[in-house]
C-alpha cells in the first residue's frame, strides 16, 4: 500500500505541473542581436516557463467531522432504553505542493497534491434502561474508538486575489473541487471484552479489551475514492522570486466512506473538513534559463 500511495503522490505532482505547463506553452523565441553575440530566450516544454508559475510548498492543521453520523446519536432500542453513540472532530494535519499559474495580477489557476489526515473519534453511553437492563450498560457504556484515515487528494482550484493597500499584500479566495484516494486507516480505542460477563459483574467485572492497530480495507464495505468541494480564504505577500501566504480552507466531501453493501438503510459516513494552513510558493524566475548561440 505504501508504494502505491508514493506513485500515486508523484503521479498527482506530475499530472499538476502538465496542467500549468498547459496554460504556459506559448512557445517564443526572442532574438536580440548585438555586434558578436546572438541571445536565444525560450519557453520550453516542461521546464519553468514563465515568471507566471510559481510553484511551493505549505503545511498546517486539519480538524475533520464525520457528518451523516449525527443521525445515530441518539435512538432507542429493544432494551427498553437509548444507546447513545456520541461522535466528536478529529484534530489532524495536512501538507502540500500547490503550483499556481497566474494569468493576470487578480486570476490564477492552481492544483495542489496534497496528504491529508480526516480523523474522527466516537464513545458509547446508555441512558434510560431499567434494573434488569444494566448488564447493557456494562457491556457497552464506556466503549470509544479514536479513528485516524489518511488520504493523499489532488485539488484543483480558481484564485482570485485583490490587493489591500500595499500591492504587495493581497487577500484572495480559492473555489474549486478535489479528487483521491482514501489511502489508509488506523483505529484505537477500547471494547467490551469476549471474557467478560455482563450478567455477572460481581464474579467477572467490567472488563474491556484495548485495540490500536491499521485496517484491512474491504473493497466490498469501503469506498477507496474520496471527491468534493472546497473553498478558501486567505492572504499572501509577495517578494521578488516568491509568496507566502496563510489560508482558511473548508472541504465538502461528496463521497460516502462506505458503500451500499446491505440491503437496508444505511446511514452516511462522509467527511466535513477545514484547515488552517501557511506555506510559500517560488517564482519561476529562480528556474529561468537563457541560451546562448555564439
Amino acid at each position: 500500500m505504501s508504494n502505491y500511495i508514493k506513485k500515486l503522490f508523484l503521479t498527482c505532482c506530475l499530472l499538476c505541473f502538465v496542467i500549468c505547463n498547459i496554460f504556459a506553452q506559448t512557445i517564443t523565441e526572442e532574438t536580440t542581436k548585438t555586434e558578436e553575440t546572438t541571445v536565444i530566450k525560450k519557453r520550453p516544454l516542461f521546464i519553468v516557463p514563465t515568471q507566471h508559475l510559481y510553484i511551493g510548498l505549505y503545511a498546517g492543521y486539519a480538524n475533520n467531522n464525520l457528518y451523516g453520523s449525527e443521525a445515530i446519536e441518539d435512538y432507542y432500542n429493544y432494551f427498553g432504553g437509548i444507546i447513545k453513540t456520541k461522535y466528536k472532530s478529529g484534530n489532524g494535519w495536512t501538507i502540500g505542493i500547490p503550483i499556481r499559474y497566474k494569468f493576470f495580477s487578480w486570476l490564477s489557476l492552481q492544483a495542489e497534491p496534497t496528504f491529508i489526515t480526516k480523523n474522527y473519534s466516537y464513545k458509547r453511553s446508555t441512558k434510560g434502561l431499567t434494573a434488569d437492563k444494566m448488564w447493557v450498560d456494562r457491556m457497552i457504556g464506556g466503549t470509544y474508538q479514536n479513528t485516524t484515515n489518511s488520504f493523499v487528494d489532488f485539488p484543483i482550484m480558481i484564485n482570485i486575489s485583490a490587493r489591500i493597500v500595499n500591492p504587495k499584500l493581497r487577500m484572495f479566495v480559492n473555489a474549486g473541487g478535489f479528487f483521491g484516494v482514501w489511502a489508509a486507516s488506523k483505529v484505537e480505542g477500547k471494547l467490551n471484552s469476549v471474557d467478560s460477563n455482563p450478567y455477572d459483574p460481581a464474579k467477572y467485572g467490567n472488563r474491556y479489551a484495548e485495540y490500536d492497530e491499521y485496517l484491512q480495507f474491504d473493497k466490498k464495505r469501503d469506498n477507496l475514492f474520496d471527491a468534493g468541494l472546497l473553498v478558501g480564504l486567505g492572504m499572501e505577500y509577495s517578494f521578488k522570486v516568491c509568496t507566502i501566504f496563510a489560508e482558511w480552507r473548508y472541504n465538502y466531501s461528496l463521497t460516502d466512506l462506505q458503500k451500499k453493501y446491505d440491503t437496508v438503510e444505511m446511514v452516511p459516513n462522509m467527511n466535513d473538513t477545514w484547515t488552517m494552513q501557511a506555506g510559500i510558493l517560488f517564482n519561476s524566475l529562480l528556474f529561468k534559463r537563457k541560451y546562448k548561440k555564439g
